[in-house]
């Protein structure tokens, strides 16, 4: 049953690929060829009930957003994820029967110039019933030195994967650690000057 869910909401991402497509005024298979070996996983994840009064530090899972190009949920009637909104808010991602939750992650953010954000987001089961949790993490195997949203008239808002990467052979360069969310595995192809957008 969990293979099958996996293969299923594999399918559902390449769907999503599609609508990042066209909402990128990209050809719709733009990605296809991108995620024929897609970094993906499937988490099972459980959050006993909490009651009385939660502190913050207390909560199932701290405030993140994720590395890979986006994260689908499907939620039951517990809830408990919450999306930080840009006014700095908390707000809670209301469980709609039938329906997903995708939230953008730091991979789309990146090779969009953060025309898409990634979505800063955490879970805390105030329910008083066990929560269970099965996001889908889908993204790139590598991450590409090459951005989709980056032209003359458009500021880098984050700066390319390779400047990130520049680092001198020196041995105390080569121990500090990549940012926050970034993958080790890195190809060294060229960027695309030009980009799109």
């Amino acid at each position: 049953m969990i293979d099958r869910y996996y293969g299923e909401l594999y399918q559902l991402g390449r769907r999503i690929f599609q609508a990042f497509s066209l909402a990128l005024d990209l050809p719709e298979d733009y990605f296809e060829d991108k995620i024929t070996k897609p970094l993906a996983q499937l988490r099972l994840l459980h959050y006993p009930p909490q009651t009385g009064t939660i502190h913050e530090k207390q909560i199932g899972t701290g405030a993140h957003s994720d590395y890979e190009c986006f994260t689908i949920l499907m939620q039951d009637e517990v809830g408990g994820l919450q999306v930080l909104n840009s006014a700095g808010e908390w707000i809670t991602a209301v469980p709609i029967p039938g329906t997903f939750v995708v939230n953008i992650g730091d991979q789309m953010a990146r090779w969009t110039n953060n025309l898409f954000s990634s979505t800063v987001h955490r879970a805390i089961n105030q329910s008083a019933k066990a929560r269970y949790s099965i996001p889908y993490f889908l993204g790139q195997i590598t991450i590409l030195g090459w951005r989709l949203c980056q032209a003359a008239s458009v500021p880098t808002v984050l700066p390319n994967i390779n400047q990130l990467l520049q680092v001198n052979t020196s041995s105390a360069d080569l121990m500090k650690p990549l940012p926050i969310g970034f993958q080790k595995w890195v190809t060294n192809e060229p960027d695309d000057e030009e980009g799109v957008g």
